[in-house]
């Protein structure tokens, strides 16, 4: 008899902050997207944040992936902040963004949300005394779900302005009454938002995250490459780089969100707590092959024998980025022109791959009964209009609620053409069948 047969039950408790801590509404809801799919069933799929296979990988990304295969295998570890020459392409790479930093200033992680983690990890801690973490709503969901887990205090969630942009006099006010204030995390180009932020707005968050010195900044710029508008690419790192800590990764600049290769970059005193962090956590993340090819390929540094690789690689930044730009063109133009679609509020997206349309004019209505039996169906919140959505016209959409602005959907439209019309047509459609809810 095992020794647990004598136990009657389960004794085993876990973390209270692990507990509370909510499942990813993006990856909750790709899971039952693919249910629905593997059982037959046609599915228009906006709610995951990623490209491919709409997008695909690079050509030039995969060729350099598939010869590293037929190479003797190189599976070693590597020094805790990745592969040297990944991290020295890294910092080439930088200073196409206006940014200097050395290799041992850059850990390579698994992923950009990966990097937030460790980098909370190495700035909070419960007994510190600032030891909370601010975002703004809305908000991507790790920037909400990760601090809990080293500080054990939920986020402080500001909110935006109806732009989306960050209140800098509510930021001002907060720093000078809250001394627990530990980290601020700034993302532009937005998630759920698509917002970009102007650099005079970047610019005055500065001004005011400088007079805190203590005060880290986390500056999540997955999107960096995916701006459609006039405005230049700006970074807080530019004004604050001895209090900001840079995230980026391949995942959205090249489709790659499988190869789960992301980096963060700032201070060398902060980068060497965060490699620490990440050695005793991940040991290393990027080892000669397959990292090196995509080194050589998508981040190559910039010396006379590997220059024809660095265009090519900014080439495939900008080929991603022009039909990412059509596919948001289209997405406009369906919301402007469908009737029903056209009744919601929305900000243009000026980057990133979503639209974050206001759907308030279709809440307190109701759906009409599926049969005689059934009692109609009566949606007050943005959750209620998503599962109705799913269910009438097999659309995947994401509550707002869950970026923490209600009332709002989340849309990807990283998709191929014909999904996007036939999917907004049906969602169209399907909004046309509700009709207020009596009080």
């Amino acid at each position: 008899m095992a020794i647990n047969e004598m136990t009657p039950a389960l004794q085993l408790v876990a973390s209270p902050w692990a507990q509370h801590l909510k499942p990813s509404p993006t990856l909750a809801i790709k899971e039952v997207a693919d249910q629905l799919k593997l059982s037959g069933v046609e599915v228009f799929d906006f709610g995951v944040g990623e490209m491919n296979p709409f997008v695909p990988v690079p050509l030039a990304l995969r060729q350099a992936i598939a010869a590293a295969q037929l190479v003797e295998s190189h599976s070693h570890y590597t020094a805790a902040p990745g592969d040297n020459s990944l991290l020295e392409a890294l910092s080439e790479d930088f200073r196409r963004f206006g940014m200097t930093y050395a290799p041992h200033e850059i850990v390579i992680c698994p992923g950009p949300k990966d990097a937030i983690f460790k980098a909370c990890i190495a700035l909070v801690n419960p007994a510190m005394p600032r030891n909370r973490v601010v975002a703004f709503a809305p908000s991507y969901e790790a920037f909400e779900n990760v601090p809990p887990l080293t500080t054990g205090k939920p986020a402080i969630i500001l909110p935006t302005d109806d732009r989306f942009f960050p209140k800098v006099d509510e930021l001002e006010r907060l720093l000078a009454t809250d001394p627990t204030i530990a980290i601020i995390i700034v993302n532009s180009p937005n998630n759920p938002t698509g917002v970009v932020y102007p650099a005079s707005l970047i610019a005055d968050l500065a001004q005011v995250i400088g007079k805190y010195p203590q005060v880290a900044v986390i500056s999540d710029e997955s999107y960096r490459t995916a701006i459609y508008s006039d405005e230049p690419y700006s970074s807080i790192a530019h004004h604050l780089p001895l209090q900001t800590l840079v995230v980026a990764g391949i995942s959205k600049e090249l489709s790659s969100t499988g190869l789960r290769l992301g980096w963060v970059a700032g201070p060398a005193q902060i980068i060497r707590v965060i490699a620490n962090v990440h050695g005793n956590a991940t040991s290393s993340c990027g080892t000669d092959r397959p990292t090196d090819p995509i080194y050589q390929i998508q981040l190559a540094r910039l010396k006379v024998s590997q220059t024809r690789r660095a265009e090519r690689d900014m080439e495939s930044r900008k080929e991603i980025k022009r039909q990412l730009q059509l596919r948001r063109d289209i997405a406009l133009e369906l919301f402007s022109s469908l009737p029903h679609l056209k009744r919601c509020k929305l900000t243009a997206s000026q980057g990133a791959f979503y639209l974050f349309p206001d759907v308030t004019a279709f809440l307190d209505t109701r759906a009409p009964s599926v049969d005689e039996a059934d009692a109609a169906e009566v949606i007050r919140t943005d959750k209620e209009l998503a599962l109705y959505l799913l269910r009438a016209a097999k659309v995947v959409a994401i509550p707002g609620s869950e970026f923490q602005r209600a009332g709002h959907l989340r849309l990807c439209y990283a998709r191929d053409e014909a999904t996007l019309r036939a999917g907004f047509q049906a969602m169209d459609a399907a909004l046309a069948r509700l009709s207020p809810a009596s009080k």
